[in-house]
C-alpha cells in the first residue's frame, strides 16, 4: 500500500471531524458507516477497517491547531483503534494512535517587497510540541541540484497558493530568515525547527528560502535583491512532496554563508568544545569537509572526557562562523541542535541519546539523529579559538601538526558552507581565508590534521584512540 509521508489534521478536531478528515485523505474507498463504527463501544474488526487502522499506524500524523491540547473525545477513539490493532496484529499494548507533533500556526504580516506573491497569507509555524521521541519520515536523500547564483530571482516568475504552504521563521546567529515549504513537507520543517531557534518574524528578514515549489524544471538558486537588500533562495522540483533535509540545509546554510561573507566572516562545517585540562580552558575547533567525520571525533572526545572525568562544555555542532576581531579569531555557532549521521555513532551511544532526540528516516532507512546540543547564549557568544583539529578521510598519518600554514590554503573549499558554483564567490572566499590563516600563524594557534575513518569495522576503536591521543596533547 502506498502511504504518504504524513497526514495533516486541522482544528477544530474531535472524534467525528478526525474521522471525516481521515476519510478525505485515505486513498482507498471505505464505507463511511464502517468507519464511524469506531465511535461505538465494540467496533467489528472488518478487514477494510483493519487495513485503514494499519495505514494510520504506519503514517506520521501532525495536528495543526491554535491550541496544542487535543479534544478529550479523541482518547476514546484512539483507544478503540489501538484495541483493534492489538487484537489483529498481536502488537504491544501501547497507545499507538496519537499525534507525532502538534504545530501551532499564526498569520504574521511577513515583510516582502513582492506584492504579487502572497507570502503574508502563508501561516507561520511559531510553536512545535513533540509529545514523545518520534521518527520523522522524509524522502530518500537524492543527488542535490547544484546551487547557481543568479542576477534575477526566479521567484519573480512563480505564483503559488498560500493555503498549500507553511512558513518557518528562523534565527541563524545574527541572521533572520523565512523558510517557506509545501505542507506536504511538514516533517522537514519540524526537522529544521529541531535544529535552529524559532523566532517572531522581524520587520525586515535577511533572506527568504522557498523550498520544494512545484515546477516542470528542477532548480536550486540564490539571488540578491539589491533594491530591497534581501537574499532569495529558490528550489523547485517536479513533486513538492519530494524533499531532502540535507539538500534544504545546504541551501539554507549557503544563504547564511553568503550573508556572513559580506561581513568578512566565514561559515564552515565545524563543531566546538571547551575542555578544561591541566588547569587551563581550551576552546577547540573541530572542522572537516564531512560532518559525519567531525561528529564522530567530537562524540569520541566527549566519551573519553567522561571516562577520564575531564570537565568540558559543548558549544556548537555541525556549523560555525569564524570572525576576525582585533587580530584574533573568534567563533560562534548556528544551531541549537545537532544533526548527527547514525553511522558516525556507535550503537550504544546512539541509544543513550534516543530518548531526547528525533530520529530521521529517509526512505526506509534510519539515517540521523536530531538531538539537543547547546543553548542560545553559548552559540551567540564569541569564543576564542585555542586549537584547530581538521579531520579528513584522505590523511595518511593519524595526527599531524601543521608546520607550514600555506598547506591549508585550499582547505576552505572543503570546509566552507558556501556551496555556490560561482567563481567570484570562490575567489573572495580564498582571499579572505588567507587573512584568517595569517591570523592563525600570528597567534600561533596549533593546527592539527587528523585521519578519520567511518566505514570500516573497528571505527569506534579508531576514534577512541584518536581522542586519547588528542587529549594528551593538551597536557
Amino acid at each position: 500500500m502506498t502511504k504518504p509521508l504524513s497526514l495533516l489534521f486541522y482544528a477544530p478536531l474531535n472524534s467525528e471531524t478526525y474521522l471525516s478528515q481521515l476519510l478525505a485523505a485515505y486513498p482507498y474507498d471505505i464505507d463511511e458507516d464502517l468507519l464511524h463504527s469506531l465511535l461505538t463501544p465494540n467496533p467489528y474488526p472488518h478487514p477494510a477497517l483493519l487495513q485503514l487502522i494499519d495505514y494510520v499506524r504506519h503514517t506520521q500524523c501532525f495536528l495543526i491547531a491554535p491550541s496544542l491540547a487535543p479534544d478529550p473525545s479523541l482518547h476514546a477513539l484512539f483507544a478503540a483503534m489501538s484495541t483493534l490493532s492489538q487484537h489483529n496484529l498481536s502488537t504491544l499494548h501501547t497507545h499507538q494512535f496519537h499525534f507525532d507533533a502538534y504545530l501551532h500556526t499564526h498569520h504574521y504580516p511577513l515583510f516582502h517587497p513582492y506584492a504579487y506573491l502572497p507570502f503574508d497569507q502563508v501561516p507561520c509555524i511559531d510553536e512545535i510540541q513533540i509529545p514523545k521521541p518520534c521518527t520523522l519520515r522524509l524522502c530518500e536523500d537524492h543527488t542535490p541540484i547544484p546551487i547557481e547564483l543568479r542576477e534575477q530571482p526566479s521567484l519573480m516568475h512563480h505564483s503559488f497558493a498560500p493555503t498549500h504552504y507553511f512558513a518557518l521563521s528562523l534565527t541563524l546567529h545574527d541572521c533572520h530568515g523565512i523558510v517557506v515549504a509545501p505542507r506536504a513537507q511538514s516533517a522537514l520543517l519540524i526537522a529544521l525547527a529541531s535544529l535552529y531557534p524559532l523566532c517572531t518574524p522581524s520587520a525586515h528578514p535577511d533572506f527568504y528560502l522557498c523550498y520544494g515549489f512545484r515546477s516542470i524544471h528542477k532548480e536550486s538558486s540564490i539571488s540578491y535583491d539589491c533594491a530591497n537588500k534581501l537574499l532569495l533562495g529558490y528550489h523547485t522540483s517536479l513533486d513538492p512532496a519530494q524533499g531532502s533535509l540535507q539538500e534544504c540545509q545546504t541551501l539554507l546554510m549557503s544563504l547564511y554563508a553568503l550573508h556572513t561573507l559580506h561581513k568578512k566572516d566565514l561559515s564552515i562545517h565545524a563543531a566546538m568544545l571547551q575542555i578544561h585540562q591541566a588547569g587551563k580552558a581550551f576552546h577547540i575547533l573541530i572542522c572537516g569537509a564531512n560532518c559525519a567525520l567531525t561528529s564522530a571525533l567530537l562524540d569520541a572526545v566527549i566519551e573519553e572526557c567522561d571516562k577520564q572525568a575531564i570537565p568540558y562544555t559543548c558549544i556548537f555542532e555541525n556549523y560555525g562562523t569564524l570572525h576576525l576581531l582585533d587580530d584574533t579569531i573568534q567563533a560562534t555557532g548556528v544551531q541549537l541542535g545537532a544533526h548527527i549521521a547514525l553511522h558516525a555513532l556507535p550503537q550504544e551511544r546512539m541509544l543513550k541519546r534516543l530518548h531526547a532526540s528525533v530520529l530521521v528516516q529517509e526512505g526506509a532507512k534510519d539515517q540521523a539523529l536530531l538531538t539537543p546540543f547547546s543553548d542560545e547564549d553559548r552559540i551567540r557568544t564569541f569564543h576564542p579559538i585555542d586549537i584547530i583539529w581538521y579531520v579528513d578521510e584522505n590523511q595518511n598519518k593519524a595526527i599531524k601538526r601543521l608546520n607550514d600554514i600555506q598547506a591549508a590554503t585550499t582547505l576552505i573549499h572543503r570546509i566552507s558552507c558556501l556551496a555556490l558554483q560561482d567563481a567570484s564567490c570562490q575567489t573572495t572566499l580564498t582571499e579572505l581565508w588567507q587573512d584568517y590563516l595569517h591570523t592563525i600563524l600570528l597567534n600561533e594557534i596549533p593546527f592539527y590534521f587528523i585521519a578519520g575513518k567511518i566505514n570500516h569495522a573497528p571505527a569506534h576503536k579508531h576514534w577512541m584512540r584518536l581522542a586519547r591521543e588528542l587529549l594528551e596533547t593538551l597536557r
